[in-house]
């Protein structure tokens, strides 16, 4: 059985309006998409020397 989500008018409208000041044209979804990627892409860097650190560390 599948769920169905309702949102309330005014809600949609609100989310509408906040969405399309933030993202105007799909130029500005993909630059947002692409800095996103390059934040994770350098979080997940940060974590793998973090890890090697730490395993480097723990059989000196």
């Amino acid at each position: 059985m599948v769920e169905r989500f309702s949102m309330n008018p005014v809600s949609c409208k609100l989310l509408n309006e906040a969405w399309g000041k933030e993202f105007p044209d799909e130029v500005a979804i993909a630059e947002r998409m692409l800095a996103l990627l390059d934040e994770l892409e350098y979080y997940k860097s940060r974590e793998e020397r973090v890890t090697k650190l730490v395993m480097d560390n723990s059989t000196s």
